[in-house]
């Protein structure tokens, strides 16, 4: 949801509100249905804005078009004020894996309703995305994956201003991606590192197209190193062959059927492997 944020400044940008079952409030059975009775009503709660995108040079003048619409995805641009260029582009997707900012020379603003508790940490560079790890009161883990349009010559710089706003550096152009960790599975985190993969290897695509052929030489080994480690099944929770249903699954679910995002269970394979598709290819 695009709205006005007022922890770093009267900011606007697109906030990210995830729902978790446990803070569902349902209402008495409903006595007049057949069976085991449904809950007469939940309630689901609103307003809570666990992070929020936006930029310090949004403000009341800021501008909100759309583009590329399609049946089950949007553009999203925010501009400081109408008629001027977008500084911010949210590519909106029906089952997103990740709630990605675009941003064009603008300062990166990541602001939370729910407050930080701990630090905004780097955690290393990971499949050529500057990776940021963050807690929220909530007891909820945040990453975020930073990929600059310079590429990964220098680390992107972050000041926590308080324990609502944190702030990027000036004139920041390229990517912004960002996901919540699921409660309970520890191998997330790799997954998201996958992911983030996957938008490494189209910002090398887009630097292709722009003919910067210098900086694509740089980054294809580090997408190549990367993409080695599952080409050998070296990984964290290597892949295994299922001899029941004949697939290939994640060997993390047959201890937490949850893990890997239920990949063992045969839940989303398209959306999982279509990364490891995907990846190589783009770069030719």
């Amino acid at each position: 949801m695009v709205q006005r944020a007022r922890q770093c400044k009267k900011s606007y940008g697109i906030g990210i509100s995830h729902i978790r079952r446990d803070q569902l409030t349902f209402g008495p059975p409903n006595s007049s249905a057949s069976g085991s009775p449904p809950a007469s009503y939940f309630i689901n709660p609103i307003g809570i804005w666990s992070i929020h995108l936006s930029a310090a040079e949004l403000g009341a003048t800021t501008s909100l078009t759309t583009d590329t619409l399609t049946t089950s995805s949007v553009n999203v641009n925010l501009a400081a004020n109408e008629g001027s260029a977008p500084l911010i582009t949210f590519p909106l997707e029906q089952g997103m894996g990740f709630v990605t900012g675009i941003y064009k020379d603008a300062q990166p603003f990541i602001e939370s309703s729910v407050f930080f508790r701990g630090s905004f940490t780097f955690m290393g560079l990971v499949e050529g995305a500057f990776k940021y790890k963050v807690l929220l009161e909530d007891d909820m883990t945040w990453l975020f994956y930073v990929v600059p349009s310079y590429g990964t010559g220098n680390t992107p710089a972050f000041t926590q201003k308080s324990n609502t706003c944190i702030q990027g550096q000036q004139g920041f152009s390229g990517t912004i991606h960002v996901a919540k960790v699921p409660v309970n599975n520890g191998d997330a985190e790799t997954r998201y590192d996958v992911s983030a993969g996957a938008k490494y290897s189209q910002a090398i695509y887009t630097t292709h197209l722009a003919g910067n052929v210098g900086l694509v030489e740089a980054a294809l080994p580090k997408l190549k190193d990367a993409f080695e480690v599952f080409v050998n099944n070296t990984q964290k929770y290597p892949l295994v062959y299922n001899e029941v249903w004949k697939g290939l699954v994640s060997s993390a679910g047959y201890t937490d059927a949850g893990a890997d995002f239920g990949n063992t269970y045969y839940n989303d394979h398209h959306f999982h492997y279509g990364y490891f598709v995907s990846d190589p290819h783009q770069p030719d």
